[in-house]
């Protein structure tokens, strides 16, 4: 199977994914047409496994997923930048109106409105999700570089990291694996309108695990000296801190995830065992309140331990 540059398949190196976790991820995408795919990087080989019910479409490591991840989430002080990268600026959550499309009619206008209108109230715990966290910042930065969204995460992260099947227009949605919801019915990608930087990329296994490798320890790459940045801690969060938009456990792993009403997604890295994993499901896990974090973490763990020659 051809993957990217410098990133080669190579299974034999990689352990059996642990049977009671293959259990698992069976029995939260249990619905017809269902597929998840696992993905995992050592150094520079790549491996994917794939699971999938009767009816689910073919998939392997260049397969488009949506890729939603919403992290766990104003006030006197000024709204900043890093308020919006660790989500503690206290933006309500956005109602879920309609779970087929409940983004899609948001226009700047909408938008403008939604941001303005928010209670300016911090929660007492300084962290609480939002959608309009990510949709803000990523607004405020392709606009204070003159371009939208989409062509600037292509130009500063996917070009210069060669994650050639990977964009940030929902446009493309015609690539992406087709859907099924948790209730069993067939589902489309989330659509976000105005509020795309929060959920509109599009991305495969292999050019995730790409982006992963721009974290790993010593990486001398175009983005290694960013990605250390976003992945230091800056705040506390549920079970450990948070980066710019990096999970931290205790061990230093680095963690996002998130589901919309047709994908769920988790990647995951080890920097020092220059390790990663990836899950991604054309399954929407979000109205099921769950999630494949801890079934990744889990995952990352074994991995790392290979690496290092000991037992989970």
């Amino acid at each position: 199977m051809p993957v990217p540059a410098q990133i080669a398949v190579a299974g034999p190196a990689f352990p059996a994914l642990p049977p009671e976790l293959v259990i698992a991820l069976r029995k939260r995408a249990k619905v017809s047409g269902a597929a998840v795919l696992i993905g995992r990087r050592l150094g520079d080989d790549a491996y994917v496994d794939v699971l999938a019910t009767e009816g689910a479409p073919r998939i392997d490591g260049h397969t488009l997923f949506a890729v939603d991840f919403h992290p766990p989430a104003r006030g006197s002080s000024p709204l900043t930048l890093a308020d919006l990268a660790t989500h503690r600026a206290g933006f309500p959550a956005v109602p879920l109106r309609e779970a087929a499309q409940p983004y899609a009619a948001i226009d700047r206008a909408a938008f403008v409105k939604l941001v303005n209108e928010a209670p300016a109230t911090r929660p007492a715990s300084g962290y609480a999700p939002s959608v309009l966290d990510y949709a803000l910042l990523g607004t405020l930065l392709a606009d204070r570089a003159g371009t939208s969204y989409a062509a600037l995460a292509r130009e500063r992260v996917f070009v210069p990291l060669d994650m050639d099947d990977t964009v940030a227009d929902t446009g493309s949605d015609q690539r992406v694996v087709r859907g099924r919801s948790i209730a069993d019915a067939a589902a489309a990608p989330w659509r976000y309108g105005s509020l795309e930087p929060a959920g509109g990329v599009r991305t495969s296994a292999f050019d995730l695990l790409r982006f992963a490798g721009a974290m790993f320890a010593d990486d001398n790459g175009p983005l290694a000296a960013d990605m250390r940045l976003a992945g230091t801690p800056r705040a506390p969060a549920p079970d450990g801190s948070i980066g710019l938009s990096w999970r931290i456990d205790a061990a230093g792993e680095r963690w996002a995830s998130g589901a919309g009403f047709a994908s769920t997604s988790f990647i995951g890295i080890s920097p020092q065992q220059h390790a990663a994993v990836v899950i991604l499901s054309n399954v929407g896990l979000s109205f099921g309140n769950t999630s494949f974090d801890d079934i990744g973490l889990r995952i990352l763990e074994q991995l790392a331990a290979s690496k290092r020659g000991t037992t989970p």
